[in-house]
């Protein structure tokens, strides 16, 4: 399948509200309190929300399309993890998500790809993130694309304190490399 990744424009802010909150609802609404997680929502995935986000220098939404769909978007924030002031040239994956319909064809893999293209593209040295403790499954994903854990963070979804694991990539790190059938790894060629 054939993706394109665009920037997002102020004018993108309505399309990317509706699809991050569909998402993120659908990834963590079963696992959590629906009064904390309609708190998060509203808070989180407004259109005023977004278009405030994508005015301030260093954050970049990036939108990924197959045909005309929108199937998948990232959010990058240029900034260190949380305690590792010294990392160079940071940026962190604040958000990546993909269209439920779309999950299991390898299109996280190939949105990961793209993601870290553009970093560097962007003039990024390293790329951190930070993914849910009881997310077992993306814990195993970054660890394919190459990201070390590196500690924790406070996550804060309503009323619930959560906590995240902070995983890094040195971009300059040679990425592991997906076989043909098999999209363990996160490398682009």
């Amino acid at each position: 399948m054939n993706i394109a990744l665009r920037t997002a424009s102020k004018t993108d802010a309505a399309i990317i509200a509706d699809f991050a909150r569909k998402t993120f609802e659908a990834a963590f609404g079963p696992d959590n309190d629906p009064e904390d997680m309609r708190a998060y929502l509203d808070e989180s995935f407004t259109r005023a929300r977004i278009k405030s986000d994508l005015a301030v220098p260093g954050v970049v939404y990036l939108l990924a399309y197959a045909e005309k769909e929108l199937i998948g978007y990232v959010k990058l924030a240029a900034g260190p993890p949380p305690d590792h002031d010294a990392v160079v040239k940071p940026v962190e994956v604040s958000r990546i998500y993909v269209a439920s319909h779309m999950l299991g064809r390898g299109i996280g893999t190939r949105l990961m790809q793209l993601t870290l293209r553009e970093c560097r593209q962007l003039g990024y040295e390293t790329v951190w993130l930070g993914v849910w403790d009881r997310n077992r499954k993306a814990r195993k994903f970054y660890e394919r694309c190459g990201y070390r854990k590196i500690g924790k963070k406070s996550f804060i979804l309503g009323s619930d304190m959560q906590d995240d694991a902070v995983y890094l990539l040195d971009l300059g790190q040679v990425l592991p490399k997906a076989t043909a059938g098999n999209h363990g790894g996160c490398h682009d060629e």
